[in-house]
């Protein structure tokens, strides 16, 4: 199992809100996996991302959020893969075991986008 981030239909200058969503290799919704250059890690934005009891907010590159304001749709939400959204890397044993699943979670995904900002 990972996670897919749900990423809710806005226009660009809208803020930016989500939801996370479980996926399993081969047995999932069609996703988007994103491959992306961090740029600087100082610009920082913020992603409200809804839970089952509560909103929370992430911080996240600019660089990031510049790309998923650009393929957020304006008016159906959209399902992404993001390792910096969609891995806990506060969790070593999560991000090890969701690292060696990298490969199938990019070969399953429906497209691979990337983008060098």
């Amino acid at each position: 199992e990972f996670r897919i981030l749900k990423l809710h239909p806005g226009k660009f200058n809208d803020p930016l809100e989500a939801s996370f969503q479980r996926g399993s290799l081969g047995n999932t919704a069609a996703y988007s996996a994103l491959s992306y250059v961090w740029g600087d890690t100082f610009l920082k934005e913020i992603i409200f991302v809804s839970g089952s009891t509560q909103k929370i907010d992430l911080a996240l590159t600019l660089n990031l959020a510049t790309i998923l304001r650009k393929i957020r749709l304006e008016h159906s939400s959209r399902l992404i893969w993001v390792d910096a959204l969609c891995i806990n890397q506060n969790d070593v044993s999560e991000r090890s075991h969701q690292v060696s699943m990298m490969a199938d979670i990019y070969k399953n995904a429906d497209e691979v986008l990337i983008w060098l900002g």
